[in-house]
């Protein structure tokens, strides 16, 4: 088994019917990076997806784009997610 260690971590909600949740994280494995997130509604996973990269730099530059992109208030999907207001991100400054 591979040890992780989690660097970031967002959870994201939005304001929908059926709660839905977004979790993402970035974590150090022994051979490089890996973000990793789970999404679903009223609590329960229903999809789980996983990136590698090789190097910190490539894992927060994906990292954060996907936060961007899923707390971006003009994006296309009626699902609006926003950061939990007790978590703070490193270099996350808000959609913008």
């Amino acid at each position: 088994m591979r040890h992780k260690t989690v660097l970031k971590k967002a959870n994201l909600v939005a304001h929908s019917p059926h709660n839905a949740f977004y979790l993402l994280t970035l974590e150090k494995i022994t051979d490089g990076y890996i973000v990793r997130k789970e999404s679903g509604v009223n609590g329960v996973v229903l999809n789980r997806e996983a990136w590698y990269r090789e190097n910190i730099g490539d894992a927060e530059k994906l990292f954060l784009r996907i936060l961007k992109e899923k707390t971006n208030p003009n994006r296309k999907s009626r699902r609006k997610y926003v950061v939990e207001p007790s978590e703070r991100i490193e270099g996350y400054k808000g959609y913008g």
